[in-house]
C-alpha cells in the first residue's frame, strides 16, 4: 500500500486548523502517519506543549499517558475516556473496518461538545485535476498501477461523513483543502524531487519510470517557483453533550 504520510505537508495544518476555528489551548489528540509533524504546527500555534509522541499517534496538552506511547495505534491510545478537546486523525486507517475503528477511539477520545477532524488525500478531486494544477495527476498517465494502488489506498469524502454520522457526531461537514507537498525554487528542482520520489506512491518505482515523471514535470511549465500541492478533504463532527 502507498504510504501517506504528512511530514511534507504539515506545515499547512496551522493555518487550516486556525481558519476553522480549532482553539489552539486545547488538548489534542493527532493520529495517523506524520503525527508528530503535525504536532510541531500544533505548537507553533499555540498549544499546550507535547507530552507524548509516537509513530503514529501525538498528545498535547495533559498529564501523559500511563503507557508507552510508542505501543499506541490510532485505534487504542493509552488515554482515559473524554480527555480530548480535539482529536485529528489524518489518514489513520487502511480501509473501512479501521475507519470504524478510528473513529469509535476517537469518539471514546473526545470530551462531550469536543470536535472530530478526519483527513484523507482527495483523489476524486486529483481524478477531476490537471497536471498543472496537482502535478501528481502525470502519475495516472505515466504509470498508471501506481496511481491506481494510491487511490485504492484512500477513502471517499462520502464514507468518512458517514462514518461520523454513525458513531453519533453532529453538525458533521467537510470542506477540501490544499496541503502542500513541497516548494522548489525552480522547475529543474521540482522535476529533480519528483525523480526522487516526491510523489505519493513513486519512491519505490522503477527508476526509469521515475524519471519519465520528472521529465513531465519539468515540462509543465516555466522554469520559475514551483509549488506542488495536494487536494485533502477534511471532515468534522461535534460530540454531543
Amino acid at each position: 500500500m502507498p504510504e501517506i504520510s504528512l511530514r511534507s505537508a504539515a506545515a499547512d495544518w496551522d493555518a487550516v486548523l486556525d481558519r476553522l476555528g480549532v482553539d489552539w489551548g486545547e488538548r489534542a489528540v493527532i493520529l495517523g502517519p506524520g503525527a508528530d509533524a503535525i504536532a510541531e504546527r500544533f505548537l507553533l500555534a499555540g498549544s499546550p506543549p507535547l507530552v507524548a509522541s509516537g509513530d503514529t499517534v501525538a498528545v498535547l496538552g495533559g498529564e501523559p499517558p500511563d503507557d508507552d506511547i510508542a505501543r499506541a495505534t490510532p485505534r487504542s491510545v493509552p488515554l482515559a475516556a473524554g480527555e480530548a478537546d480535539v482529536v485529528l486523525a489524518v489518514h489513520a486507517w487502511d480501509g473501512p473496518p479501521t475507519l470504524s475503528a478510528v473513529v469509535s477511539e476517537a469518539r471514546r477520545l473526545v470530551r462531550p461538545g469536543g470536535s472530530v477532524m478526519l483527513a484523507e488525500l482527495d483523489v476524486a478531486a486529483l481524478e477531476a485535476s490537471t497536471a498543472r494544477q496537482y502535478p501528481m495527476v502525470a502519475l495516472r498517465l505515466v504509470a498508471p498501477d501506481a496511481a491506481a494502488a494510491l487511490a485504492a489506498s484512500c477513502l471517499s469524502r462520502s464514507l468518512l461523513e458517514i462514518e461520523l454520522v454513525r458513531a453519533g457526531f453532529a453538525a458533521v461537514g467537510s470542506e477540501r483543502v490544499d496541503l502542500t507537498r513541497g516548494g522548489f525554487a525552480s522547475r529543474a528542482d521540482h522535476a529533480a524531487a519528483v525523480t526522487a520520489g516526491l510523489w505519493r506512491g513513486t519512491a519505490t518505482l522503477p527508476a526509469d519510470v521515475r524519471e519519465r515523471l520528472g521529465a513531465v514535470a519539468l515540462a509543465l511549465g516555466d522554469g520559475g517557483a514551483v509549488v506542488d500541492c495536494e487536494p485533502w478533504v477534511l471532515v468534522r463532527g461535534f460530540r454531543r453533550p
